[in-house]
């Protein structure tokens, strides 16, 4: 043990990290919703996605290598869709969101193994007697496939 540490323990200093916040505003008619970039104190927020009019994000999640960030956005249509999308971390309001799951997918929240390779879903189905089913799916970034969580 050197200074309370065992050897084969590494500490690091917390350097100023990235984080994401959504920020809503309404006017009149008008719902807009916006992802800014900011370090953890705070300071130096930069608008990194304007969601389009009466559109919704949330959930802004760095990919595990911190290179993306990741949102939730819930758009209009028949039916209506949340489906998760991304943009590189760095990016600018300007830069295009890529959707990530298909757009039957209704996500409610989403999470990333350690690598980052891929997602857990957790998604809305439609079931019988207009009931709506809570469902847990694996989702490979890589190649798009689902399936069932590991048990």
């Amino acid at each position: 043990m050197r200074n309370g540490v065992p050897p084969s323990v590494t500490v690091r200093t917390a350097a100023p990290r990235p984080s994401a916040t959504v920020s809503r505003q309404t006017s009149p008619g008008r719902t807009t919703s916006n992802i800014y970039r900011s370090l953890l104190d705070g300071s130096g927020e930069t608008a990194v996605y304007i969601a389009p009019q009466n559109e919704r994000v949330m959930q802004p999640t760095f990919a595990p290598d911190g290179r993306t960030l990741y949102f939730i956005r819930t758009e209009r249509g028949r039916p209506p869709t949340q489906r998760v999308y991304r943009l590189p971390a760095g990016g600018a309001p300007t830069d295009t969101a890529v959707a990530v799951t298909p757009p039957q997918f209704i996500v409610r929240s989403f999470s990333f193994n350690a690598d980052g390779s891929a997602m857990m879903l957790n998604s809305l189905e439609s079931a019988p007697n207009n009931r709506t089913l809570s469902r847990l799916q694996l989702f490979v970034l890589a190649t798009g496939a689902v399936s069932a969580p590991p048990t």
